[in-house]
């Protein structure tokens, strides 16, 4: 994440124990100094119990808090180590509440073409929906993810720019995943792309592929128009 993410306070879960579930000793004979000193006993257990509490508050960085609450986040180029970092999250949520839906904002200039198709694969394969959220600009397959998501639930905010085009074609440009590829390689990824594309928007292929010659840029509403998402945010209209 970038540097200086701000942090944020955040309590820790406890398992409580169910006090039922261990016997109670037996009552033993009291005299007044026993009383006394269990009396004190119990005001330092007290004590103790609340400086524990205070232990259990933590500083996390604000996108892992974020994360707990199923927002994720592509705030920047989709390297290795990110396009990772948001596949590991979808699949950690998916497996600890597979009923609660995710989020993902999207303010990112693009990436390469294996890690963008790596996170749109998750998005597919995790049960609950994922909703893509574009809130600056989703560029490339920034905007590919972004078409990515969950139907009736794509949305670009108001004064958002999206913008597609050809897929890196050079076999010597492009992430080192992506310099190996040779020209038949490179071919089929580029039709994998443009085939979801069509599936996505429900243009024809040969709209899709005359509008990928150039970089071609859309605002929210346009991009609406288009396919590439459903519904314009906060400001529409």
């Amino acid at each position: 994440m970038p540097v200086g993410v701000p942090k944020v306070p955040y309590i820790m879960p406890v398992p409580i124990t169910d006090p039922e579930s261990e016997p109670e000793p037996e009552p033993e004979p009291k005299d007044e100094d026993e009383d006394e000193d269990k009396d004190k006993d119990k005001d330092k257990d007290k004590d103790k119990d609340k400086d524990d509490d205070d232990d259990r508050e933590e500083w996390i960085e604000l996108y892992d808090r974020l994360s707990r609450i199923r927002s994720l986040f592509l705030f920047e180029e989709l390297s290795d180590e990110i396009a990772n970092n948001i596949i590991g999250l979808m699949a950690f949520l998916n497996i600890d509440d597979n009923t609660q839906e995710q989020f993902l904002f999207i303010h990112s200039p693009g990436g390469g073409m294996i890690n963008g198709l790596g996170v749109y694969d998750m998005s597919q394969a995790v049960l609950p929906d994922v909703h893509t959220l574009c809130v600056g600009e989703a560029i490339s397959m920034a905007a590919f993810i972004l078409a990515g998501g969950a139907d009736n639930k794509r949305t670009a905010f108001p004064h958002s720019a999206i913008m597609i085009h050809q897929p890196r074609t050079s076999p010597y440009e492009g992430p080192p995943c992506e310099v190996v590829l040779d020209g038949e390689d490179m071919d089929l990824v580029r039709s994998i792309i443009e085939d979801l594309y069509v599936q996505r928007t429900g243009q024809s292929l040969s709209v899709i592929r005359e509008d990928m010659i150039r970089d071609s840029f859309m605002t929210a509403p346009e991009a609406k128009d288009y396919g590439l998402v459903d519904s314009v945010g906060v400001g529409e209209g």
